[in-house]
């Protein structure tokens, strides 16, 4: 006699509740059984490609085998969603092991919890919807208790991380409250995290494929103006949240204090600094003190944008709208390459990938080369299928020739290679003298532009002024190549840096690409598998290798806010990534064909819509609590502290010496002079004047330059609470009068 739990529903056959417990045992021991596999590769020791390999392909085996391995789900909704949803989440729970290599960060929650908490979460909403639900059809809607039911795990969830959260919170007392609001926004995205996986573990129980489609339906259906717009919107508070609350509206990192300086010399209406009269008490690495002239080593394109925020203090805010035309650009150039719902799909990539947020939060010139190439892709598109080109073709050629007012070496590769395939894919098109010939006029008019910069500063058509601040630092090979400021253990290029280098840029893309377990960076490289995409996807990994390979003859691996150096070749990253899952899609259709499923095509859809949506929030539980401890606390110890002492001081008409390491003494880095410098107005005739503290007897000397002001310096180990204690000018007569450095009216 069947029990209510076991008779058959109106429309299908329901799941015994022995049948739901099996299923639950197996997946627990299933687990166990992979434990001692776990050891054996040593998964909190994971260093190099093997074990990353190992890493990866375990959790996909999971995913294989525990729906197949269990025939009495065969008729459950469960077994659906084990497919869907099993693992990815297993990758997340791998994923601090496998992100964070290279940077000083910990893993979200101790292994052991990430590992018993994955099936826990399978197992639990499973079991309680068991014993709480009534089984009705496998298609159909859930009911109001069911749904109350998913409210309820979802509830306890979110309270069991709560508990973690304030038990974080009495072992962690914050100094400030900035300090409190980022740790409460780090434990946030956690939570958050929870209550989408729970959503859809339990809600998508019964429909997994209605909702996915939905969702599917609704992004597809929306206006192309109105979704662009919304990514763009959306791309923009992403990119001004981390700028603004993590980077605390200023430059970290020496290249971007050097753009950043320019930048404030650009909005004054010079090309360059007059140079300070003791010059080695304001000397900052990356900015060239050559003669009277004081200058940034890069070319003037990041800076000349910055400049426009200068005057209202906005310039950290400029890289993060250059996001939205990004965003825009990105979806003009998708459409035209594939179609439009690869371009909305290669554009909701963008705005979740943490390399795209990071790299238009900085201040280095990457955002302002990516998105001139990217637009001069895209006209160079348009000029091969217009009828009248010449239009098209100049403002591409203008566009890719601006490149080398950002990134001269990257714009030369990447925009070479794309004119190349272009050439050989539109042979036609871009051969025509209406538009090959506007196209080389544009760009020789902006190399133009570049030789006369490099003119006005170094005084040479072709000595660049990143030449002329070091002529070691460049391209090639050799014991002596490296910064002349460097330690000579410390210099030197060759294969093995190179292949350092790589490894250390291709772990970081894994982190950061979409903040997903670092394999799925490999999902760009499915559509070379594809048929129906092989011949774009050729030309796209092109792109995208060509960077990596042009700076093996770079002995700097620029690993911050990602793998800087390949960040321009990001926009062909994410259309890879979208065909890859589109070709991961097909191939799945293909497999439940060959199983005999019914509706192959919206089932792989939605699995795949639902294991992208899970691995998403996972993947920012992983990635993103550690991102922000990283780059929300002093990076590269650079900060606003010693700003934040004077203005809570109330320190006016005064000049400050801090006590920092100079860069080129030889002595460990850091050099935290930026902290203050990066405050300095390019003539130094601020309201406060930072500078090195270098003695006593040499301090007097350019105190004598600054009559009238106050004088404080940092006492020595406390530039993180920014101590000040005041300086008495000692009596004698004023020393010479510099214009321009005197005190403030």
């Amino acid at each position: 006699m069947n029990t209510p739990s076991d008779r058959p529903a109106a429309g299908g056959p329901s799941v015994p509740v022995w049948a739901r417990l099996v299923e639950v045992a197996w997946l627990l021991l299933l687990w166990l059984l992979l434990r001692p596999l776990l050891r054996a590769i040593r998964l909190q020791e994971a260093v190099g490609w093997s074990e990353h390999a190992a890493l990866g392909l375990l959790p996909a085996g999971v995913w294989l085998l525990s729906a197949p391995a269990a025939p009495w789900t065969a008729s459950s909704g469960a077994r659906g969603l084990l497919r869907a949803l099993f693992g990815p989440s297993v990758s997340a729970a791998l994923s601090p092991a496998l992100l964070h290599v290279f940077l000083p960060q910990r893993p979200v929650l101790p292994l052991p919890a990430l590992l018993l908490l994955v099936p826990l979460m399978l197992a639990g909403p499973m079991l309680l919807r068991t014993l709480l639900v009534p089984s009705t059809s496998g298609g159909g809607r859930s009911s109001g208790s069911g749904r109350a039911v998913g409210w309820l795990i979802a509830a306890e969830l979110v309270a069991g991380l709560g508990g973690m959260f304030l038990a974080d919170r009495a072992g962690f007392p914050s100094e400030r409250w900035a300090d409190l609001g980022r740790e409460v926004a780090r434990d946030a995205s956690r939570i958050l995290s929870a209550i989408l996986m729970s959503w859809y573990l339990v809600l998508a129980h019964r429909q997994p494929a209605g909702m996915a489609l939905a969702a599917r339906r609704f992004v597809l259906r929306l206006p192309g103006p109105a979704f662009v717009g919304a990514a763009a919107a959306l791309s923009v508070a992403a990119c001004s949240a981390f700028a603004g609350l993590l980077l605390e509206r200023m430059p970290h990192v020496q290249d971007e204090i050097a753009v950043h300086f320019q930048a404030k010399v650009f909005a004054s209406g010079r090309l360059y600094a007059p140079a300070p009269p003791l010059p080695e008490f304001f000397k900052q690495e990356f900015i060239v003190l050559d003669g009277d002239r004081w200058y940034g080593k890069y070319q003037p394109g990041a800076s000349l944008l910055l400049a426009a925020g200068v005057p209202f203090g906005l310039e950290w805010l400029i890289h993060p709208l250059l996001s939205g035309l990004g965003v825009v650009l990105l979806y003009l150039l998708g459409t035209r390459l594939v179609s439009g719902a690869m371009a909305r799909l290669a554009v909701l990539l963008a705005v979740i990938s943490p390399f795209w947020i990071m790299t238009f939060s900085s201040m280095m010139p990457h955002p302002g080369c990516l998105v001139t190439l990217l637009a001069g892709g895209w006209c160079l598109l348009r000029a091969v299928a217009a009828a009248r080109p010449a239009a098209w073709a100049l403002a591409a050629g203008a566009l890719v020739g601006a490149g080398l007012l950002f990134r001269p070496y990257t714009a030369v590769v990447l925009g070479g290679t794309a004119l190349a395939l272009a050439f050989i894919v539109y042979r036609r098109g871009v051969w025509r003298p209406a538009c090959f010939v506007p196209f080389v006029f544009g760009a020789v008019l902006m190399l133009i532009v570049t030789l006369t910069y490099n003119r006005a500063l170094t005084g040479d058509s072709w000595t660049t002024p990143f030449q002329k601040y070091s002529a070691k630092d460049r391209l090639g090979f050799g014991a002596d190549m490296g910064l002349e400021s460097w330690r000579q253990s410390e210099r030197g290029h060759g294969p093995a840096r190179a292949l350092r280098n790589l490894r250390i840029n291709a772990e970081s893309l894994g982190r950061t690409l979409l903040g997903w377990p670092t394999a799925g960076a490999l999902l760009a490289f499915l559509p070379l598998l594809s048929a129906r995409y092989r011949h774009l996807a050729l030309s796209l990994v092109t792109l995208i290798l060509c960077l990596p390979a042009a700076y093996t003859f770079y002995l700097y691996h620029g690993e911050v806010f990602g793998p800087r150096y390949w960040s321009e070749s990001l926009p062909a990253w994410l259309v890879l990534t979208a065909l890859g899952l589109a070709a991961a899609r097909h191939a799945w259709q293909k497999i439940l064909l060959l199983a005999h499923q019914r509706r192959p095509a919206a089932r792989s859809r939605s699995a795949l819509i639902l294991a992208g949506i899970v691995v998403s929030a996972s993947g920012a539980t992983a990635y993103w609590p550690s991102a922000i401890d990283y780059y929300g606390h002093s990076l590269w110890h650079i900060d606003r502290s010693v700003r934040r002492a004077i203005r809570r001081g109330g320190l006016r008409n005064a000049v400050v010496f801090l006590d920092a390491v100079a860069y080129d003494s030889g002595q460990r880095w850091p050099d935290t002079f930026g902290t203050g410098f990066v405050f300095n107005t390019p003539t130094l005739d601020g309201d406060v004047v930072y500078a090195r503290d270098l003695g006593e007897r040499r301090n007097a000397e350019l105190m004598a330059l600054y009559p009238g002001r106050d004088f404080y310096a940092i006492t020595p180990g406390e530039l993180a609470e920014a101590t000040f204690r005041r300086i008495e000018q000692a009596a004698g007569p004023a020393g010479p009068h510099v214009p321009g450095m005197g005190s403030q009216p």
